[in-house]
């Protein structure tokens, strides 16, 4: 019995964790892009970076260094609807793909 609660569990938190993706192609044009939350009361957005860049970029303002891209970052993010704040800063060639989730 225990294993079928522990199963039912398993599964709804799996499906309250949506990982979304964005692609930025472009990675010399700066971007506003509109989020919004499945939550009713987002608190955290997740973000993971991957590709390559040949120099630093900026995410919600943050310096990621094209040697960070594999990390993770946790923003503040109070509201249903937000923005990803995407800055070429020094980064001219490359490509990155922004996943990202609401804790």
């Amino acid at each position: 019995m225990k294993t079928i609660y522990s199963a039912i569990i398993l599964l709804i938190l799996i499906s309250c964790m949506k990982n979304n993706k964005i692609i930025i192609k472009d990675i010399t044009k700066n971007q506003l892009i509109n989020i919004e939350s499945t939550n009713e009361t987002p608190s955290v957005l997740k973000i993971k970076l991957q590709g390559n860049i040949d120099d630093t970029c900026k995410i919600q303002g943050q310096k990621i260094d094209p040697k960070n891209l594999n990390k993770e970052y946790f923003f503040d993010s109070y509201s249903k609807k937000t923005q990803i704040k995407y800055e070429s800063y020094k980064a001219k060639k490359g490509n990155l793909i922004i996943n990202y989730s609401y804790n």
